[in-house]
């Protein structure tokens, strides 16, 4: 198929004209009641050059079936070959250098419309479904693209299902493809391995807050935060003490005192199964935690409190 015959973009001319950007609209691709779209080309050294700049206001996974080169993504150079994928977002502004006499590429388009109802059950640790949600963090919007040189099974069936799905467009084919799209990004997501790591003290900062945040009735792990982020736990902790003046494991106490409280002047719940579902294990550390941030034990605050 050639790309070429039906222009979907318009250039970006406040860059200059050697920078200028092909941005291509979602209006152009997509009926009103789904936003969804399958796409296979055959591209050439002649088309596609690292001096040709894309950018979209979709969201879109390119599969390579065929041929090798690297992805020109934000100034990032991504290495591909047969079974790379990538996740490309619509701030992301990217290029080809084909090092292979053609490239076959399918391109699956989408906004995080269509997939909605799936993404806020989705939870990621601050990570990659939540730059698909509404509400973008602009300080995290340049995240790191999700990448993989190399696709598994799992992902290359996922790939041959939407194209199937798309292209015979069976009974129920629309409620498929939201199902089988849910679930490649899943297994994207499960095979992504950063190729950087976090070094900005505010975003590590954010993401420990995240943690504590979605994650406070449970119990926590500093340790999995460090393997995240991919620093040891004294610099962890160093950082935070900088960046906030206080330590994690405070934050996270008064996160669930503050979240006990709550429940302590607006429902009947038995105090200790307030203690344990704020995440603290023992009764009498959760009494003398509560004591000394609320100056005064639960039952007492609860009795003072609860109807002014």
């Amino acid at each position: 198929m050639n790309n070429k015959k039906n222009i979907r973009y318009y250039l970006d001319k406040t860059e200059p004209a050697e920078q200028q950007i092909q941005i291509y609209q979602s209006s152009l691709f997509f009926s009103d009641s789904f936003d969804f779209v399958f796409r296979r080309f055959i591209h050439t050294p002649q088309q596609y050059n690292k001096n040709i700049l894309h950018r979209r206001e979709f969201w879109k996974i390119v599969f390579v079936e065929d041929g090798a080169g690297e992805k020109f993504i934000n100034n990032e150079v991504y290495p591909f070959s047969k079974g790379s994928i990538f996740l490309i977002r619509p701030e992301d502004v990217t290029a080809f250098e084909i090092r292979t006499k053609t490239i076959t590429i399918c391109n699956f388009l989408f906004t995080p419309r269509l997939i909605e109802n799936t993404l806020t059950e989705l939870n990621d640790d601050f990570g990659f479904f939540s730059s698909l949600q509404a509400g973008l963090n602009p300080s995290r919007s340049m995240a790191e693209v999700l990448y993989i040189e190399k696709s598994d099974s799992t992902i290359k069936k996922l790939v041959r299902t939407l194209e199937d799905e798309y292209t015979n467009k069976n009974k129920n084919y629309r409620i498929a493809i939201k199902s089988c799209l849910s679930q490649l990004l899943v297994a994207m997501d499960r095979k992504f391995r950063p190729r950087k790591k976090i070094n900005s003290p505010k975003v590590i900062t954010e993401y420990v807050l995240h943690i504590i945040n979605e994650y406070y009735t449970e119990e926590f792990n500093l340790e999995y935060i460090c393997q995240q982020i991919g620093i040891s736990k004294n610099h962890l902790c160093r950082i935070f003490n900088e960046t906030t003046g206080t330590t994690i494991l405070t934050v996270l106490k008064r996160k669930r005192i503050a979240e006990a409280e709550k429940l302590l002047l607006h429902t009947n719940e038995l105090i200790s199964t307030i203690c344990f579902y704020c995440g603290f294990n023992d009764l009498s550390y959760f009494y003398r935690c509560f004591k000394e941030e609320m100056g005064s034990n639960p039952g007492t605050f609860r009795k003072k409190h609860r109807y002014k």
